[in-house]
């Protein structure tokens, strides 16, 4: 399940597919693992985002799919 996820993310997650895939197991990793991911990733974009402008991110506003 996780695989067709990530296969159907839009092609600006394109980087993060291929970092979670050459640094997991695909078949040990789960759904909630991956939204960790996910979200761990938007902290960090927000806080490099406030940091250089004062904005915040909108990643996971937009849709994924």
């Amino acid at each position: 399940m996780v695989e067709k996820i990530l296969r159907s993310l839009r092609k600006k997650f394109h980087y993060m597919v291929v970092a979670i895939e050459e640094l997991q197991n695909m078949d040990v990793l789960s759904i909630q693992c991956l939204m960790e991911k996910f979200q761990t990733h938007e902290e960090r974009v927000n806080e490099i985002q406030e940091d250089v402008c004062g904005c915040t991110s909108t990643f996971f506003k937009e849709r994924w799919f």
